[in-house]
């Protein structure tokens, strides 16, 4: 069974979203006995030339099992993550906020905080296992490899890149 997962980001923040997806991929791929497909739109090799982006967003929302929403200081205001989680919203899939480089749960709006959110930067494993459960009622192979490194890496170029400092400073 295929099961979809649909990141939501705003551009600035691409390299984050690009390591979310390498983790899903590498921790929920092929491993738990069905196949996870995560769309993110600043993955090129998912467009084609000429394609219609406003109609291939709409088409991925309307297909995602899950909507992970990349949030941040920065994305919270920005007005595509936001249509995008009021469209998962109104389809009735499950939103996961997952929070990075200095918002936290106690900062975080609602609606947003009305989920169960997710700080990537203390435990992007209960990311991959909320998924996991939820998609395919196992839990991710293991809590090390190397697509964590790569995603807390992401995450401080983009704390620095604003000017955030390192969580707990």
């Amino acid at each position: 069974m295929v099961r979809r997962v649909f990141i939501s980001h705003i551009h600035e923040e691409k390299d984050v979203a690009l390591a979310l997806q390498r983790l899903i991929d590498a921790q929920l791929g092929d491993a738990l006995g069905g196949k996870v497909e995560v769309f993110l739109s600043s993955d090129r090799f998912q467009w084609r030339a000429g394609e219609d982006w406003l109609k291939r967003i709409k088409t991925e929302l309307s297909q995602a099992d899950v909507v992970i929403a990349v949030l941040s200081p920065e994305s919270l205001g920005r007005h595509w993550v936001n249509l995008e989680a009021g469209a998962a919203w109104v389809l009735d899939r499950t939103i996961i906020p997952a929070l990075h480089s200095g918002l936290s749960l106690k900062k975080l709006p609602r609606p947003y905080s009305d989920w169960d959110a997710v700080e990537l930067e203390k435990d992007p494993y209960h990311l991959l296992r909320s998924l996991g459960e939820g998609l395919f009622h196992r839990p991710p192979l293991s809590p090390d490899h190397e697509a964590y490194a790569a995603l807390t890496a992401a995450i401080e170029r983009n704390r620095k890149r604003f000017g955030r400092p390192h969580h707990g400073e």
